[in-house]
């Protein structure tokens, strides 16, 4: 519909024309400060705590990945384990290497993984306690 056929329509439906903007609502109904930050910060805390444990899982899935495939269980000359390994080692490594810099070099044993789970863990915990002391 333009503009002339829907001003054409409200000038014969008068309900139809949009109110005042200046109605205020009871205060009951009214969204305190607090409210709206609870509406929002709730839904995104919740988020935040979803995305670390997919990427705890996604941490584990490199960790036996990686000893299935030092150990010659899968082969990666296969297309698809290749694939997934690959994901997970592009998804994996930005964490990884900067935890692997700082650790001391233990030969063939790779701490960095621990290191990582223990760190999402802790910030997990304290979105957690975020979220209860914003709930109430």
């Amino acid at each position: 519909m333009s503009r002339v056929h829907a001003r054409r329509a409200l000038a014969f439906a008068p309900s139809l024309r949009p109110r005042s903007r200046n109605v205020s609502l009871p205060t009951e109904f009214r969204l305190r400060e607090s409210d709206i930050m609870d509406v929002i910060m709730g839904p995104l805390l919740w988020l935040i705590v979803t995305v670390i444990d997919l990427y705890t899982w996604v941490v584990i899935a490199g960790v036996i990945l990686s000893w299935l495939t030092a150990f010659s269980i899968i082969n990666t000359q296969n297309r698809i384990v290749y694939l997934i390994g690959d994901v997970v080692h592009r998804l994996t490594e930005p964490a990884l290497r900067p935890i692997r810099r700082f650790l001391p070099d233990l030969g063939g044993i790779d701490l960095s993984p621990v290191v990582l789970l223990l760190g999402m863990i802790f910030l997990k915990q304290i979105v957690i306690r975020l979220a209860y002391q914003i709930g109430g």
